[in-house]
């Protein structure tokens, strides 16, 4: 299997995961290792603990068809929160012109934008 379907398949098994509960996560023994039938191919699939604390448990889903992938396996990451625990800052889930950072980045892109119309207006001056 190609590696772009690989990954297709580890972020579809950590959308899956978010169904269950922090609780139903919390008692499960990790390393979880599996295999699975995708596209007609089987797969090799390995759900670790990243972290874990009183709110949130973040685990790590690997995937590799057992052949060369199985040195570089596709994975994705996914975070459960606990019910009422307040989640943390993600800033893939945030318009990026909404925080500092992102205005920052605005305002350089605007800054490099402008240099380069000051040399372009330069070049005209000089040439035309």
């Amino acid at each position: 299997m190609e590696r772009p379907g690989l990954a297709a398949l580890a972020r579809q098994i950590a959308d899956e995961m978010e169904k269950e509960t922090y609780d139903y996560w919390r008692s499960q023994p990790f390393p979880l290792a599996y295999q699975r039938v995708f596209d007609g191919e089987q797969v090799q699939v390995e759900i670790t603990l990243q972290e874990r604390n009183k709110d949130y448990i973040q685990v790590g889903v690997t995937v590799d068809d057992g052949g060369a992938s199985a040195y570089y396996p596709a994975g994705w990451s996914t975070v459960i929160y606990r019910e009422g625990a307040q989640r943390r800052y993600d800033p893939l889930e945030e318009d990026v012109t909404g925080c500092p950072v992102g205005i920052a980045i605005l305002v350089l892109a605007l800054t490099g934008l402008l240099a380069i119309v000051a040399l372009l207006i330069g070049w005209l001056r000089v040439n035309v």
